[in-house]
């Protein structure tokens, strides 16, 4: 339920919440969330032990040429989508329309970023 967006809902409370708190709490959540994954979930039939980890495969992969174009396709547009969610809040803080505007800019991201698909 809670995911990227939860640093924004922290900043919209009515306390004033330094950025440490902010990472903190965020990174304490997330740290409690893969521990309850961790213990509390089963492996499923087909889980295999796992092998050594080959460093060079991280490369050799993108030698599979469909590969490399969806990879870097999938990349771009992540950079693309953070990067625009990462500026919504100060379009919309610096926005002269709503310049003295009682707008919770936090809040109101936090529920985009919460509703969105």
């Amino acid at each position: 339920m809670l995911g990227t967006a939860f640093p924004h809902f922290l900043s919209s409370l009515e306390h004033s919440f330094n950025w440490e708190y902010v990472i903190f709490t965020s990174s304490s959540l997330a740290t409690v969330g893969g521990l309850a994954i961790y213990f509390t979930v089963a492996d499923g039939p087909y889980r295999k032990p796992a092998t050594a980890i080959k460093p060079s495969a991280f490369l050799s992969v993108f030698n599979n040429k469909p590969f490399r174009g969806a990879s870097f396709g999938y990349f771009g547009h992540m950079w693309e989508l953070y990067a625009f969610w990462t500026f919504v809040p100060i379009i919309m803080k610096f926005n002269p329309l709503h310049t003295g505007a009682d707008l919770s800019v936090s809040l109101w991201h936090f529920t985009q970023l919460e509703l969105e698909p």
